[in-house]
């Protein structure tokens, strides 16, 4: 029977587990997050109309720093989130680039505020700023790195089949384990699943759409797929 390994920051691990599960309730999983958060004192947040959001924890900083105006997600459960907490907010696309777009062309009134923590895998604010839109960075939080925990480095040195969903570059980069085990990746994006080069693989996938779901119906398949047949 396939293992899947979880390396998302444990409330997104445990999030994604519960949607697993409800598909594939008897699934063997070892959750070992590679990224946990910290946020950074600001004392004096920048004045805002409109927030850039990314993520779930981009959200809470913004909460935490006491925003109370219009803000534009990636992702509809950073969108509902931003809307959980008070905010304004819309959604703005299903990842990154197509964030950029619809703020080039809707062009937000500002002063507009991009949280981020200190890593990005894309330059928002560089990618705006050629186009004429004025925008304040606020790092917000700090990534810290933390290695793979015991049981996950078991079963990667193992021989049965693991299936590893990967959400950033970063996070992929972070998987940093012998694997004899074969092990199938699915990926978020080309560019989480080129960050995945270094790890010795039985195969990538990286899904059509960058979302909770599309990760969820994928893994799935895969686990299903590796059940019947541990060579598929």
């Amino acid at each position: 029977m396939p293992t899947l390994l979880i390396t998302r920051p444990k409330e997104a691990a445990d999030r994604f587990l519960a949607q697993v599960r409800a598909q594939l309730p008897e699934v063997s999983a070892i959750v070992s997050p590679v990224l946990t958060f910290d946020s950074l004192v600001i004392a004096k947040p920048p004045k805002a109309e409109t927030l850039i959001l990314t993520s779930s924890q981009a959200v809470q900083e913004a909460s935490r720093l006491g925003y109370e105006c219009d803000a534009i997600c990636v992702g509809q459960r950073t969108t509902d989130m931003a809307l959980s907490v008070g905010l304004s907010a819309r959604f703005g696309g299903q990842d990154v680039q197509t964030l950029i777009g619809t703020l080039k062309q809707d062009r937000p009134k500002g002063p507009i505020v991009y949280i981020r923590g200190e890593h990005v895998a894309s330059d928002i604010a560089t990618e705006l700023k050629r186009d004429r839109i004025k925008i304040d960075e606020v790092i917000a939080y700090r990534q810290i790195a933390a290695p793979l925990n015991e049981a996950a480095h078991r079963i990667l040195a193992g021989n049965l089949p693991v299936v590893l969903p990967l959400f950033s570059p970063r996070s992929a980069w972070l998987v940093q384990a012998r694997v004899t085990a074969p092990l199938h990746i699915i990926a978020m994006s080309q560019q989480v699943a080129d960050a995945a080069c270094h790890l010795s693989v039985s195969g990538i996938e990286t899904i059509p759409e960058p979302t909770a779901n599309a990760m969820v119906a994928a893994t799935c398949h895969r686990l299903r797929a590796l059940s019947r047949d541990p060579l598929a």
